[in-house]
């Protein structure tokens, strides 16, 4: 009889087959969303084929599945060679999500031929245009194609029009080229009722380099009615010998969310332009815009064009440097001399076809002037601007000073892989702006970024309480914060180490409740995915707190003091919050040369399906002080009394358990370390043993109480000692 797998060697087959058992008690909806926390967010080719791998584990993971709308209801596909595309197959697929909004990314491969009819064209002769007469609740489409007559041959050929007026968000990228006799391509029947735009036009390198298909960059159009009934408007374009962009500006009357991408461009060309002079005078007024993004934008153009700009009710402003880097084949176009000899174009700049390193552009002080400007222009009496990103770029401290000066009304300032000037927040100018400020984030910092002055944003003398959060650009840094300490002198700021002589030796771990690291990187990993967080740190005492007296180290010539901080947890729920803490409460020997205890076990009542919750830390598992040990019956065994007390649901253990490598009998070579294991699960013989359950929870009619056990334990060695430890995938 053969015992070949009938679907084949899948990873996902084989795991699943073995966990399906205990999947039973959680909810459908649950399991749908880990499905969907596994998947791509946009389903493409294998997307699809790991979803439907999924589906065939079980019934219930079917069902699932099917059960969860997000799975089915983003779509990506290609139109290659073939001459049609089973759309029907499109169809089935998202109508699997009923009536959640749905999605659809289509991709067209580059072809040779010139589309010069729907027939030809690979887009419309794909079965797009059926597809779109029967497709249900289609509500963002997705548009790559390499040539603007791709779409105008769309637009031309829609003749039931209901679902296509009824798409509520559509983009356009045009990969190749843009022929004259395609210019007026958005005039011929957009939709009816769009209110989301993204146009992402061909490289202007790319418009240089097709010379069989030149293009008049001036015809270009965008209908002003179709940008005046837009709120969110994206567009990607270089073409710096046409005022495309600030021609379109001037009709976004309704746009709230701006996404400007120059690819390195530049957004004036011709200060001659009657209209690009009334601009540079008057500026270009934005009265509903709240949240602007430019990408790709030299410093020098961004200060141009913030320059021109008046938002009066803007929000947010999203600005990253990172340089435009173009794709074309040099074999085929040869150097860039012959380029710009061959077209004649003052605009063009050859830097952009570099082989070198990425250039990063330092931000100059005109660039704080010009966001100065952009705020006072507005003509709002107080500013609204209350969120500011920049990205990708250097700045010196006197021009972070004048880039902050202005901004009275920032809540939350980040700097993402900014180089600055290492005491930059020490200055006394950079310390003494932002008087409102909230949240200070600073990411992919330098490793060897000292954050020693921080505390200046951060609190300091001030009456005020700023969040900071920073990451450093080496991914071997697991902690996303690192406080005046070097790289090599760092341990894992989640699990600091367990044993410290004395507490001298773990002051400069210590974190503030909430403030902290840890805190920090739970708040942030709980945030973005969505689910509760828990981690120990070592917790610093606040000035105000009672400090008991410590006890020395055995075998140490450590002297003793007073407590300086917990052994503690933190808590933080799926909105990134803080949800509660815990001080371990049954200290160890090493605990007790620094930490203070803690009140008595903690317990939260959480959300579906995790209820009640129970925490301990470690030796919290063992007799408490005062209460000796006297037999397996009657332990004592105060936490696992305290969970079915509490009836709780799930108990979490954070551990440092040592690895024993003792033998347990006979033939065991120690590696799986069996004592230590049964030792502590001895410690919750109340929750699993029949006879403790029987005298202690159970009535007549009443069924037990389960309660789920998680032991989280770190591995590694420290002083010689080895956590316990995975080898070969065995404990």
């Amino acid at each position: 009889m053969s015992t070949q797998n009938p679907q084949g060697d899948s990873p996902i087959l084989r795991e699943g087959s073995s966990i399906t058992d205990t999947t039973h008690r959680i909810p459908l909806e649950i399991i749908g969303e880990i499905f969907a926390r596994f998947l791509p967010p946009v389903m493409d080719n294998a997307g699809r084929g790991d979803l439907t791998k999924l589906c065939l584990v079980s019934k219930r993971w079917n069902d699932a599945a099917r059960q969860s709308p997000t799975l089915w209801d983003n779509l990506r596909i290609t139109l290659g060679y073939v001459a049609s595309y089973p759309f029907q197959s499109v169809i089935e697929w998202l109508s699997r999500a009923g009536v959640a909004p749905k999605t659809l990314t289509i991709f067209v491969l580059p072809h040779y031929t010139q589309c010069e009819t729907a027939e030809q064209c690979r887009l419309t002769g794909s079965g797009l245009l059926h597809f779109l007469e029967e497709v249900p609740a289609l509500k963002q489409l997705r548009i790559t194609s390499p040539s603007g007559r791709c779409y105008r041959n769309l637009l031309q050929s829609i003749k039931i029009r209901d679902i296509w007026d009824s798409l509520g968000s559509l983009s356009f990228t045009i990969t190749a080229e843009v022929p004259l006799d395609a210019s007026n391509f958005l005039t011929l029947g957009m939709p009816q009722s769009l209110t989301a735009f993204e146009l992402h036009l061909p490289g202007h390198l790319l418009t240089l380099l097709n010379r069989d298909y030149p293009t008049n960059l001036t015809s270009f159009q965008i209908p002003p009615k179709l940008l005046s009934s837009l709120t969110s408007f994206s567009i990607r374009c270089n073409w710096e010998a046409s005022p495309i962009i600030l021609t379109a500006l001037q009709h976004c009357i309704n746009v709230t969310t701006l996404t400007l991408n120059l690819e390195d461009g530049r957004v004036q060309c011709d200060d001659s332009d009657p209209f690009i002079t009334s601009v540079s005078r008057n500026g270009l007024l934005l009265p509903k815009l709240r949240t602007l993004r430019l990408r790709q934008c030299k410093p020098s153009e961004a200060t141009n064009l913030l320059g021109l700009l008046k938002a009066p009710i803007i929000h947010h402003v999203d600005v990253s440097f990172e340089p435009y880097e173009a794709d074309f084949d040099r074999d085929q176009y040869g150097d860039c001399t012959f380029i710009k000899t061959y077209d004649e174009d003052p605009y063009f700049d050859c830097s952009r076809i570099s082989d070198g390193e990425p250039v990063i552009y330092e931000v100059e002080e005109s660039f704080g002037q010009a966001v100065g400007v952009f705020i006072s222009r507005s003509g709002s009496s107080q500013s609204t601007l209350r969120s500011l990103r920049l990205h990708y770029a250097s700045i010196k401290t006197p021009a972070l000073s004048r880039l902050l000066e202005p901004l009275d009304s920032l809540a939350h300032l980040t700097l993402d892989e900014f180089d600055l000037d290492d005491d930059c927040f020490k200055d006394s100018r950079v310390a003494s702006v932002l008087p409102n400020l909230k949240v200070l984030e600073l990411l992919e910092l330098p490793t060897e970024y000292s954050l020693e002055h921080v505390d200046a944003f951060t609190g300091g003398e001030k009456v005020r309480s700023v969040t900071l959060k920073a990451t450093h650009r080496d991914p071997g840094l697991c902690c996303p914060l690192h406080l005046r300490r070097k790289p090599e002198e760092l341990q894992e700021d989640l699990d600091p180490g367990y044993v410290f002589e004395n507490a001298t030796a773990i002051t400069p771990y210590l974190e503030e409740p909430r403030l902290g690291p840890t805190s920090q990187f739970c708040s942030e990993i709980a945030k973005r995915l969505g689910c509760y967080v828990l981690a120990g740190y070592p917790e610093r005492l606040s000035a105000e707190e009672d400090k008991p007296p410590l006890e020395a180290l055995v075998g140490t010539e450590s002297t003793s003091g007073l407590a300086v901080g917990s052994n503690s947890a933190v808590l933080y729920d799926p909105e990134g919050s803080w949800a509660g803490g815990y001080r371990k409460t049954n200290l160890y020997d090493t605990d007790k040369t620094w930490a203070k205890a803690g009140t008595g076990f903690a317990t939260y009542h959480l959300p579906s399906p995790l209820r009640t919750v129970s925490l301990g830390i470690c030796m919290d598992l063992n007799t408490m002080p005062g209460s000796p040990w006297t037999s397996l019956e009657d332990g004592p065994y105060e936490l696992a009394n305290h969970c079915l007390g509490n009836k709780s649901n799930v108990l979490i253990l954070l551990n440092n358990w040592l690895q024993s490598s003792q033998p347990q009998a006979e033939g065991d070579d120690g590696r799986n370390d069996w004592n230590t294991l049964e030792y502590w699960a001895a410690r919750l013989r109340p929750l699993w043993a029949k006879d403790a359950l029987a005298s202690s929870t159970s009535s007549p009619g009443v069924p037990d109480q389960e309660t789920i056990v998680i032991a989280c334990n770190r591995s590694g060695t420290e002083n010689g000692e080895n956590a316990l430890a995975l080898r070969n995938g065995t404990v």
